[in-house]
């Protein structure tokens, strides 16, 4: 049982924009290196005292209109379709009605979805006050899965330390397509195919996460994700490690 105290200080510190975990942090202190591949990305900030929670309720904040525009701008900027979340959130499940926007007119539409996953998170639910375009890497998906139909494709996480991996696996284990919507009926062999690492993806993926934990410190999980049309890893998110899912029976977790 969580007491009130403990809602009050998580409320605190999701709305301090010092907090570690928020895109807006983390992104702007990735290292510079040759290797080091991210998508094109634009940062998005709104006036915190214009609070978007109240489009639930059918109402629209004074400044909406010029930050849909905003969202748009930066979309034309990156390429169409686009990425869109929030700095802690990007509800991928839900992908078409959320975070894979198409053009600018799902763009109200893709706000609504993030919003509202935002405040059903949990009893608080999380800031919506700075948001993230991103440019959407080229794959090649194994299968779709979940109610957004959201396309699987080859990802990795690597546990860090500092500058010490601590481990690394595929992102998407078996279980998560249990009980979820699936495109194809072998999925499981398409996913163990994709979550084969080589020893050459090791080699890379552990020296570069290996940097990215030096440069920002402290315990975190840091997302890979493969372009076929690239031939190269991007790196698409972090996350401070006690906020991480971690692969069941590893014995680092």
């Amino acid at each position: 049982m969580i007491n009130q105290q403990t809602w009050i200080d998580l409320a605190k510190m999701r709305s301090d924009p010092n907090n570690r975990t928020r895109f807006s942090w983390w992104f702007p202190r990735l290292p510079s290196h040759p290797d080091i591949f991210v998508p094109k990305t634009k940062i998005i900030r709104r006036h915190q005292n214009h609070n978007l929670i109240c489009l639930l309720d059918n109402k629209k904040p004074p400044d909406y209109d010029s930050f849909c525009n905003w969202i748009i701008k930066a979309g034309n900027e990156v390429g169409w379709p686009m990425f869109l979340r929030t700095d802690f959130l990007s509800d991928k499940h839900h992908w078409v009605k959320s975070c894979s926007v198409k053009n600018p007119q799902q763009v109200r539409s893709s706000i609504f979805k993030l919003v509202e996953t935002s405040a059903m998170a949990d009893l608080i639910g999380f800031p919506t006050d700075c948001w993230v375009v991103r440019e959407q890497i080229l794959t090649c998906p194994a299968f779709f899965a979940f109610y957004g139909h959201m396309p699987i494709v080859k990802e990795r996480r690597y546990f860090v330390n500092d500058d010490q991996v601590i481990c690394h696996h595929p992102y998407w284990p078996p279980e998560a397509f249990y009980n979820s919507p699936v495109s194809v009926g072998r999925w499981k062999e398409l996913l163990d195919e994709i979550n084969i690492e080589t020893d050459s993806e090791i080699e890379l993926l552990t020296k570069l996460s290996s940097l990215v934990g030096a440069t920002l410190g402290g315990k975190w999980s840091v997302d890979w994700m493969w372009s076929e049309h690239d031939q190269r890893w991007f790196l698409i998110d972090m996350g401070e490690t006690k906020h991480s899912y971690h692969w069941p029976g590893c014995a680092k977790e």
